[in-house]
């Protein structure tokens, strides 16, 4: 696990500096640089290209994820794979194009009533989706080159960090609003050209395929394991970014901005998570091609210590803060208060139940897990559309939480099931035990005047009380190479 710990914690730098950047964003400057309704047009196109990108690539992103191991070979320059991937997405952008062309009018029929900004600015989502797609392809690649540190940053901290920029230069009114649209393209135009210029850094890229080479290697089985879990691909992104679509349609866009803020908190509690994946995945797919058992229960087991253990702090932290939080942004935004809590428990039971989905889709039994990707989106949308029409934001949350831990629940089943993996011992009960122990905890500490004061407050006591309980109970024993932890001891005596 060294090179995962290190790797991992690289990551989740990274990634928290990203979503410490994304909370400046997200809930100083833009609720206040933007009106609801303008917020919501930038999450509905993005969240819009994005979905459509992702179907794209044909899977090729995961036959890179699951097959590059064979092609890895930097004197023949991996025998210009990433040509090769780059030609799929290419063949997949023109099929996306036609099928949205021609699907145009209704689109905007749909969308007509409640979000007409949406469909005044549809013709943006064109160059998002191509522009979204080199992205995934190029990150897929980097990563699986184990370069798991630089595309992370550039993807979670550069593109942040940009976006304030165009959200600043609009509110002074630089920029018409047609050109902060615009100026927002221009942000992931240059989060693409900082992603090849950094391949170029690390290696000159082969953009002509060698086919020969490719002939050799087993074609039909590669496209059916990549359009396979293609599918489960499209469905996992659909089921992230289904909500903000479906609030569109049947809501204003000020909902969609509410929303957005409020399911942009629990991400928080999930950032270990990725950071986790980005290396440990390409861990196990290698593993799998030894048959390393040993090593993927091994992964599996620290995954969910150490994610639980994290997270669990995490989701106390925000869910006892949370009605304070939302009281530094303008009055409409309280809205979302229950929205953090319902995806902040599905949130907890991902990170509860590890790395299943890579250990289950990286091996044999990756059909399955596509299939059941797929499930997920279909009862996610089916529980939008009964919901939320009915009950709004709270509706969308609740679809999303019960769609998430279903799938997570028949993940663990799956890999339990096939390989007898399972992750749990009376160590994840002392966790949650914790967790349960320091949320009840807050309803004794008083309640001050000042906002600010009281999330402080609160957050230094629980975080004594359980990173207290972490060190007396030996749960992480990596901290005590360098901590006094005896003395530290002597002080709960």
């Amino acid at each position: 696990m060294g090179v995962i710990q290190r790797q991992s914690l690289k990551n989740l730098l990274s990634a928290y500096a990203g979503i410490a950047l994304g909370f400046i964003s997200l809930f100083i400057i833009q609720p206040r640089f933007l009106t609801p309704e303008e917020l919501g047009l930038t999450r509905i196109l993005y969240s819009f290209s994005f979905l459509i990108a992702t179907f794209v690539p044909l899977g090729v992103n995961n036959i890179t994820n699951k097959y590059f191991p064979a092609f890895n070979n930097p004197d023949r320059r991996n025998y210009g794979y990433i040509g090769f991937a780059m030609l799929i997405t290419l063949m997949g952008l023109f099929i996306s194009f036609a099928l949205l062309w021609l699907t145009k009018n209704y689109v905007m029929s749909v969308y007509q009533t409640k979000s007409k900004l949406f469909v005044e600015y549809y013709y943006c989502i064109f160059p998002m989706i191509a522009i979204f797609s080199a992205i995934f392809t190029l990150t897929t690649y980097l990563i699986v080159r184990l370069k798991t540190t630089v595309p992370p940053f550039i993807n979670d901290v550069v593109v942040r960090i940009l976006v304030m920029g165009v959200v600043t230069i609009y509110h002074f009114q630089l920029l018409t609003f047609s050109q902060f649209i615009y100026g927002f393209i221009g942000v992931y135009i240059i989060q693409l050209f900082l992603l090849l210029s950094y391949l170029y850094y690390i290696e000159k890229p082969g953009w002509i395929v060698e086919w020969s080479f490719f002939k050799k290697q087993p074609v039909s089985s590669m496209f059916t394991y990549g359009l396979m879990l293609w599918t489960g691909t499209v469905a996992a992104v659909g089921f992230k970014e289904l909500s903000t679509i479906m609030l569109a349609r049947f809501m204003s866009l000020e909902y969609v901005a509410i929303y957005t803020i409020a399911a942009f908190i629990p991400t928080v509690i999930e950032a270990p998570l990725g950071a986790l994946e980005k290396i440990a995945s390409a861990k196990i797919s290698y593993a799998w091609n030894e048959n390393n058992k040993i090593e993927i229960q091994k992964i599996y087991n620290k995954s969910v210590k150490y994610l639980l253990l994290i997270g669990g702090l995490l989701f106390v932290g925000i869910n006892v803060n949370i009605v304070n939080l939302l009281n530094f942004l303008p009055a409409k935004y309280s809205e979302g208060h229950y929205v953090v809590l319902i995806i902040s428990i599905s949130s907890m039971f991902n990170m509860a139940t590890g790395l299943n989905n890579a250990i289950l889709l990286y091996s044999h039994k990756y059909k399955p897990g596509a299939l059941l990707m797929v499930l997920l989106v279909v009862v996610n949308f089916i529980l939008q559309m009964l919901l939320v029409p009915h009950i709004g934001l709270i509706g969308a949350a609740i679809a999303t939480a019960v769609s998430q831990i279903l799938f997570n629940g028949a993940n663990f089943l799956m890999v339990w099931r096939y390989f007898h993996f399972q992750p749990f011992d009376k160590t994840t009960l002392l966790i949650l035990a914790m967790i349960t122990g320091c949320f009840l905890f807050n309803f004794i500490i008083p309640s001050l005047y000042n906002p600010f004061m009281d999330i402080l407050l609160r957050s230094i006591m629980i975080s004594m009380l359980y990173i207290g309980a972490t060190v007396y109970f030996k749960l992480v024993p990596e901290l005590y190479g360098f901590l006094p932890i005896e003395k530290i001891k002597t002080w709960f005596k």
